[in-house]
Formats: structure tokens, C-alpha cells, sequence
């Protein structure tokens, strides 16, 4: 069975925390990077800067499972990284 893990919160909750944690405690868990439409924030690392159009191209190619948009920012999830998580028998953490 396939399962992944996903993480919800408002910023600065410790998200990134806990993932480490897990990740520490069981190298099954693997955590997918997000796309965004921003430029990272200082000290900000496992997020993936991207443009408007690159994310509509990944989108048109279907290579997203979800695009969220939040302030006029959009965060992506990538399709393929997952799968390839979940055929090596890890557990994604998004």
C-alpha cells in the first residue's frame, strides 16, 4: 500500500522541525520539495524557486499533482518525485 504524509500548518510552526525529525528517525521518509513562485525567503532552504511560466509549462505537461496559490503566490507539488518515492518504498512527506 502507498501511503505519504502531508504536513499542514501556517508558517513558522515547525513544519521543517518535524520533517527533519522524521526523516532522522526513518530514512523511508523522503521529503518532496514544493515549486514556488517566489524567491526564497532568507535562511528558507528545501523549496524550489520557479517562474509563473515555468509552473504554467509543468502544469500544461501534467507534471504537478496541485498547485495552491496563497497571496498571490503559487506552491506546487511535483507529480514525478512522489512517484518515484512511493516505487522505492519510501513514504513522501509533503
Amino acid at each position: 500500500m502507498s501511503k505519504f504524509l502531508l504536513l499542514l500548518g501556517p508558517s513558522g510552526v515547525g513544519k521543517t522541525a518535524i520533517i527533519e525529525e522524521l526523516c532522522k528517525l526513518d530514512s523511508r521518509f523522503i521529503y518532496i520539495s514544493p515549486y514556488m513562485t517566489r524567491t526564497p525567503r532568507q535562511g528558507e532552504r528545501n523549496k524550489i524557486s520557479i517562474s509563473d511560466e515555468q509552473m504554467n509549462e509543468m502544469s500544461e505537461r501534467g507534471e504537478l499533482l496541485v498547485i495552491n496559490e496563497l497571496y498571490g503566490i503559487r506552491y506546487a507539488t511535483p507529480r514525478l518525485l512522489i512517484g518515484e518515492a512511493l516505487a522505492q518504498g519510501k513514504f513522501p512527506v509533503l
